[in-house]
């Protein structure tokens, strides 16, 4: 179940966003006030809310401390305000918010901007797990190259000594049997990480 944090000090803002966002099957935390709101950090939200204007501390001041803690900065964050004027945008938009929202606001605009937010972060999922497999891909085809080479030296120079020398005793011809097989084992090995 998706969470969302909503940090406002407007209790009916905050009854009113739970609420909504409740009711279509999103899990919602309030805080009060910054402090709470940075505590509840904890609980791993999947997206925050966050209001500018708060006593102590504001949301700016939440927004730089998200942003700059590499557990919780890739969480997506809408801010919302009583502040119509442009300079309070693009203030939020420099410390690092996705989303603006000035107040008062249609709740329905509020949960499309969420919905798009969710499915931003789910696509860069998607590309970063695409990326690191990508990454592993290269790694087990570097890795296929610098064993293959010496592990084929191995294996043909076991099978030739089986084949050529006679005068081995069992006991020695046993060990370049199992030397010769577990080869072959390694080579299979390799051979299934080329086909990822």
């Amino acid at each position: 179940m998706t969470v969302i944090l909503v940090i406002d000090d407007d209790e009916i803002i905050r009854k009113l966003i739970k609420f909504t966002l409740e009711k279509r099957d999103y899990k919602v935390i309030t805080a009060e006030d910054a402090l709470e709101g940075i505590c509840k950090l904890e609980l791993n939200p999947d997206l925050i809310i966050l209001d500018i204007v708060m006593p102590e501390i504001d949301g700016y001041e939440v927004l730089n401390l998200i942003k700059k803690d590499s557990q919780f900065k890739d969480i997506p964050v809408i801010m919302l305000t009583s502040k119509h004027d442009i300079n309070h945008m693009l203030k939020a938009f420099s410390c690092g918010a996705e989303d603006y929202l000035a107040k008062p606001f249609e709740i329905d605009e509020l949960i499309a901007r969420i919905r798009n937010l969710l499915r931003i972060k789910e696509i860069q999922k998607k590309i970063l797990v695409a990326e690191r497999m990508a990454a592993i891909g290269q790694v087990a085809l570097t890795l296929r190259h610098e064993i293959n080479n010496p592990l084929t030296a191995v294996i043909g120079q076991t099978e030739l000594v089986l084949r050529k020398e006679e005068n081995l005793s069992f006991e020695i011809k046993e060990k370049l049997q199992y030397i010769y097989e577990q080869g072959q084992v390694i080579e299979s090995i390799i051979s299934k990480l080329e086909k990822i």
